[in-house]
């Protein structure tokens, strides 16, 4: 069985597998938008009947996805490219959401730059920082050199991202280099190979062993991006509504599964809690019943010892009696003795 990745979390992720159901499985280094065909699931909780519908709506959004919107298309689907010029000459794919899902070197240097460089996880103001850091690792930016920075999209998307990119390229190179930041003119400008790269520039990819595998690039569907251009234009929404719709409606999801999960475990808590206080009650009605049971014990020890002191007293008056009639009895017999003495 095939499961999608929805959500990835430090020590969990949160799959979808065929029967559109959400399993929560071991992380095992998986990535959202990631295709696997094992897991190991969790230990499953009750889920509120709300959330049970979760798997419905989730395959609703995949199915609009296939159709080129919904929430997995604005995070996984390509919408735009931004094109960074140093030389070498980088072309990102960027979903809207502004994730990069692709990147593609336009030549030689450009294909060396991106070697060994993930892009997973990335938005393009990060890519851009991350590609510029290493061009001036590598020797391909200067003092004064120039850094071309162009995005394709609709308008607002494009100014956003190159708003964006040229604020963090400033803040990244201030007081480091005297750098010129071109925004918009990157397919104007024509900037030489360098001197160590004597190969022209190629337009087509170029898949070697080190390139990371790259979205299907932009030329080859400029009519389909355009198409989903103009839906997202004509939508009647402006892009910073559909941008927060794109980055909350996700956070706020998890925040309502993590809210009820914490519902779900203080309930349990305060079940257990009161099976508890049902258990105090009842040791303390036991030791009620047994402070009772003692002090009948003590009571009826007390009248024991007031029969015991009953009966010494009656010892005591039977000996005196025994007593007094001995001595009657020796009175007696003097007595008897005095007659025959005097007979």
């Amino acid at each position: 069985m095939m499961y999608l990745v929805m959500e990835c979390h430090p020590a969990y992720a949160i799959v979808l597998d065929q029967a559109g159901r959400m399993i929560k499985v071991a992380n095992m280094g998986y990535e959202a938008g990631q295709k696997v065909d094992h897991v190991i699931a969790r230990r499953t909780q009750t889920v509120p009947l709300r959330f049970r519908l979760a798997p419905l709506m989730i395959a609703a959004c995949l199915c609009a996805a296939i159709l080129g919107g919904g929430t997995y298309g604005a995070c996984f689907m390509t919408y735009g490219t931004v094109e960074l010029r140093i030389n070498p000459d980088v072309m990102m794919s960027v979903s809207y959401t502004d994730r990069v899902v692709g990147l593609e070197g336009l030549n030689e240097d450009g294909i060396r730059l991106i070697d060994q460089v993930s892009y997973k996880g990335k938005n393009s103001e990060e890519m851009t920082q991350l590609l510029v850091e290493r061009a001036v690792e590598m020797g391909y930016l200067k003092d004064g050199g120039t850094v071309s920075v162009k995005a394709q999209g609709s308008a607002g998307w494009k100014d956003k991202r190159e708003n964006a990119i040229s604020s963090g390229l400033s803040h990244m190179l201030e007081g480091r280099m005297r750098v010129e930041i071109k925004i918009g003119a990157a397919e104007e400008e024509t900037i030489p190979e360098t001197p160590a790269s004597q190969a022209p520039a190629s337009t087509a990819h170029h898949p070697t062993p080190s390139v990371h595998p790259v979205a299907a690039p932009v030329a080859t569907e400029s009519s389909r991006q355009e198409e989903r251009n103009k839906k997202h234009d004509d939508d009647g929404l402006d892009d910073d509504d559909r941008d927060d719709d794109g980055y909350n409606d996700g956070d706020d999801d998890q925040d309502d599964r993590d809210d009820d999960r914490d519902d779900g475990d203080d309930d349990q808590d305060d079940r257990d809690d009161d099976r508890d206080n049902g258990d105090d009650d009842q040791d303390d009605r036991d030791d009620d019943r047994d402070d009772r049971d003692d002090d009948q014990d003590d009571r009826d020890d007390d009248r024991d010892n007031e029969d015991d002191d009953q009966d010494d007293r009656d010892d005591d008056r039977d000996d005196r009696d025994d007593d007094r009639a001995d001595r009657d009895n020796g009175r007696d017999n003097d007595h008897e003795e005095d007659n025959d003495d005097d007979d």
